[in-house]
């Protein structure tokens, strides 16, 4: 009888094994990585432009993810700031013949700073463009234009201080 019942015994372990009751051990894979690109962003510092590299996300539009990534981050070096305001989206970004034309939306215009930082805030947005090769010159738009009043402000005025009456720029 002791031998039927481990007869029987090792059948159900057998059979258990085999109808794939057995537990698995979980071995994660490698974690997967998203490609990622190096560009140069400058930030406006008190006196000059500061360029510091950035690993971004990869993109097609590498100038485009460029003036993104000015936007939308920080410096590492504490003295320097990016002063276009957060909520500012970029419309969007053409090239033609060596000139990038950018096109922000309208709430670039609600930084107000002095007129040696509205000259280095454009400066940092010219030249993180004209670091690409085939950008020489850059144009910027408020919302499709680059002049005249949206709301109670100057598109001209840039920041209170005339900054975009000189355009195209150039580094």
């Amino acid at each position: 009888m002791r031998k039927w019942l481990a007869l029987l015994f090792s059948a159900l372990i057998v059979l258990s094994i085999s109808a794939g009751c057995t537990r698995k051990a979980y071995f994660p894979g490698p974690k997967e990585t998203k490609p990622t690109m190096k560009v140069l962003v400058y930030y406006p510092g008190s006196e000059t432009i500061l360029g510091e590299e950035h690993e971004i996300p990869k993109s097609d539009n590498v100038p485009l993810a460029a003036i993104e990534e000015l936007v939308n981050s920080k410096p590492n070096d504490e003295r320097y700031k990016s002063i276009i305001p957060k909520e500012t989206k970029i419309i969007d970004l053409k090239i033609e013949n060596g000139m990038a034309t950018v096109n922000f939306s309208r709430e670039v215009l609600n930084a107000r700073v002095d007129a040696q930082r509205e000259i280095l805030g454009i400066a940092a947005i010219v030249r993180t463009l004209t670091e690409f090769e085939e950008i020489q010159q850059v144009k910027i738009l408020v919302e499709g234009r680059e002049s005249g009043k949206l709301g109670d402000k100057l598109i001209e005025d840039w920041w209170g201080n005339g900054g975009l009456k000189n355009q195209p720029f150039k580094m």
